[in-house]
């Protein structure tokens, strides 16, 4: 990109007559680095009042630099004459770029709520200049407006006082992090097939380890949690309850679970050591960012924590790491706003729960919704739920729904309403609860998001709190795409530059669900009052643009109970889908995730989530697949040896055509014949995942399509290497 960066749009400015801080250009600056990996030219155009003209060319450079941008203050509602300007460029634009999709058309006889947008130019008593009265010369002297002394005088204290309050100071290492191999002793010894696995982690350091990213970080020791620091969170019956599990034998810790209703939870002797570990580590981490030891952090913990609620364990989680640690940041020092986004692929329901009446934290959560079918299958998780009390408004959940999602998705709904909300709360501290269970080839999210999304994020996020962010693992079973989109965040982290995304189109049915989260947000958060329906326009001429006053919007809008037309594949709904609500909790759910366990009282066949994608979708050999060769790598002893990799691969080509001629409208709609049913895998009771396949299960056809998943679909070659941006030097030491 090329920054034409003309600062006579500076606050104190005579010509420009704007109020554009400094700091403001150091984050246009910082968003624009996450482009073209990073290579963008900043050229100085205009700027006439000194003062603002060098501190906005200073803090422009620092960005430049990859040094933090100064936190902005919370952001003011945006004046309607702005509004207006913004949202006449965007319905001329709206036919030629995609990424204003979520910009709705007028209906017949409606018109926008601003006034000057339902016409064109030329406004009516506004001359404009034409061929017909253009003057031969036009005075460039004695034009400007002349600011009297006492405006000057007021400008230059402000400035002043920018100046002074804008924190510059740049922590000594740029990232920290927390590793203990210790976290490894959590494991299923019931089962050895399941995700939630001690590789997890294994994998994730050795990828950084093998991406020359761990020299550049501070490593920070890790610790066991306190009491009194996990009761801010959990109660203290429940804390005895988890305590006791340490003396049971293992065959009682089998059943342990099911007796205290843990949802998809299997509980190992040294599982509640590595819970304490988990937390006290990341709380480490905040500590260390917080104290200015580092600018950023990243916790590589298990077990994850953001589905245990107070008072119970579920869903992989025994203790909230992410809640704790917002408690602690704002017990400690003293924080009034902190921010926690979520990206794992399932709702955090416990960190809804935990801070739904607490305005202190703003809690924004993207997941996997499916109306309420896909775990943990409640309707909290819906984008109605938005805090309550004084809390209202501070609660943002984006559902996805139905269709698979991927990079163009995410990242839409980054810009259209994480960014603006962050903004405008102008957070304090950043708490990302980093799931990756989303990411492309998960068995359990189905989703298509890429490592170098992952790193976008990250990136876009950094603007945010004098760069003070810190990323504590949740979820990811896929150990390929987990490790490298985890150490891309980590490069993000280290500022290195953002590989490229190439070009982005979000689906109709992500366009449709970000435009009603914004009409459901934009009464709480005014920087999202530009979410309105525009009129239509349609091109005349070379040069003219006209409103289309006949145009008729015939478009039916997909409702958010039933899946839309553009779907690419369907849910597999219980009978009552009908109902935007969802289920009770003794409906079978039929969501692929660390906790389909909820069982019907009065049905005990267990529903399915279903695609139309052709490729096979299957867990590998446990014993023997192994972890990404590093013989080529000098200091392959100082990494932690994987002891597995978790793999998805795909049919081969002559399977994927025999099964993409099968007719599967019987398998689509959600139904299954009680044949069907009996050849479903039989998965263990505790946590029944539909779409995982036992290694050694023979299926046939129809059922490798009920539980296909397309894992790698366009990016299927960059995951069958190892993932390196092409531009991050840093990283040339990787072998293709």
């Amino acid at each position: 990109p090329i920054f034409s960066n003309g600062l006579d749009s500076a606050i104190g400015d005579e010509k420009g007559e704007m109020l554009v801080t400094p700091a403001m250009y150091a984050q246009m600056t910082h968003q624009l680095m996450g482009l073209a990996f990073g290579r963008v030219c900043v050229v100085l155009e205009g700027g006439y009042c000194l003062k603002s003209l060098a501190e906005g060319c200073a803090l422009t450079l620092r960005s430049l630099l990859r040094d933090p941008c100064p936190k902005l203050p919370p952001l003011k509602e945006p004046s309607d004459s702005i509004m207006t300007t913004i949202l006449n460029a965007i319905k001329v634009l709206r036919n030629y770029w995609k990424c204003f999709k979520h910009y709705d058309i007028l209906e017949r006889s409606e018109v926008c709520v601003f006034a000057d947008v339902n016409d064109m130019p030329p406004v009516h008593d506004v001359p404009f200049s034409t061929s017909d009265n253009r003057p031969d010369k036009f005075e460039i002297m004695n034009c400007y407006p002349v600011q009297e002394e006492k405006t000057r005088v007021h400008f230059a204290h402000l400035i002043n006082k920018l100046i002074s309050e804008a924190n510059l100071s740049v922590a000594e290492h740029r990232c920290c992090y927390v590793f203990d191999a210790e976290m490894r002793s959590h494991r299923n010894l019931h089962d050895k097939s399941h995700p939630e696995r001690p590789e997890r982690i294994s994998k994730i350091y050795n990828t950084m380890a093998e991406w020359n990213l761990l020299q550049h970080c501070l490593q920070v020791a890790s610790r066991l949690a306190r009491k009194t620091e996990l009761m801010q969170i959990h109660g203290e019956d429940y804390l005895n309850v988890l305590m006791g599990s340490q003396t049971k034998a293992d065959e009682e810790l089998k059943y342990f679970p099911n007796q205290h209703s843990y949802a998809s939870t299997y509980v190992h002797q040294k599982s509640v050591h590595c819970a304490l570990l988990s937390c006290g580590s990341l709380l480490n981490v905040v500590e260390a960012v917080l104290r200015g030891k580092s600018q950023s952090g990243v916790a590589i913990v298990r077990p994850p924590g953001h589905h245990a609620e107070s008072n119970k364990a579920m869903g992989f989680c025994f203790i909230n790491n992410v809640a704790v640690a917002a408690k602690f940041a704002q017990t400690n020092f003293g924080l009034k706003r902190i921010l926690i986004v979520d990206w794992d692929v399932h709702h955090g329901n416990a960190t809804q729960h935990q801070f739904y009446s607490d305005p202190s934290v703003l809690y924004i959560s993207l997941h996997r919704y499916d109306d309420g079918h896909f775990f943990p299958g409640s309707s909290d998780a819906d984008m109605d739920c938005v805090g309550s009390g004084n809390g209202k408004g501070y609660n943002v959940n984006i559902p996805w729904s139905h269709t698979r999602m991927g990079d163009a998705e995410y990242i839409a709904a980054f810009t259209q309403i994480i960014m603006p909300i962050s903004y405008q709360f102008a957070p304090e501290l950043v708490l990302v609860s980093a799931g990756y269970d989303c990411a492309v080839g998960d068995p359990l999210g189905g989703y298509n998001v890429t490592p170098a999304c992952f790193g976008h994020m990250t990136h876009m996020l950094m603007g945010l709190a004098n760069g003070r962010v810190v990323l504590s693992l949740e979820g990811g079973y896929n150990l390929n795409s987990l490790s490298q989109s985890m150490a891309t965040c980590m490069a993000a982290l280290l500022r290195y530059s953002c590989p490229n995304l190439g070009t982005l189109a979000p689906n109709e049915r992500a366009t449709e669900i970000i435009r009603d989260v914004l009409e459901v947000q934009k009464q709480y958060w005014s920087s999202l009052k530009g979410s309105v329906r525009i009129p239509p326009v349609r091109q005349v001429d070379n040069d003219r643009f006209v409103v289309d006053k006949e145009y008729v919007n015939r478009r039916t809008r997909a409702r958010r109970s039933g899946p839309s037309k553009s779907a690419t594949f369907q849910a597999a709904l219980p009978s009552s889908a009908g109902s935007s609500r969802a289920p009770q909790r003794n409906v079978v759910f039929s969501a692929s995730d660390p906790s389909v366990t909820a069982r019907s009282e009065s049905n005990t066949s267990t529903r399915s989530t279903t695609t139309t994608d052709t490729e096979e979708h299957t867990t590998v050999d446990t014993a023997k697949s192994t972890t990404l060769s590093t013989k080529n790598s000098g200091d392959t002893s100082e990494h932690i040896a994987n002891e597995t990799s978790l793999d998805t691969t795909s049919t081969s080509d002559s399977s994927s055509k025999s099964d993409s001629n099968l007719n599967v409208s019987n398998v689509t709609a959600g139904h299954l014949s009680t044949e069907d049913k009996e050849r479903l895998p039989q998965i263990s009771k505790i946590y029944p995942y539909p779409l995982l396949v036992h290694r050694n299960q023979k299926i046939d056809k129809k059922m490798r399509i009920l539980l296909s998943r397309r894992v790698l679909n366009r990016h299927s070659r960059m995951y069958k290497q190892v993932y390196r941006p092409p531009y991050w030097t840093s990283f040339q030491t990787c072998k293709i």
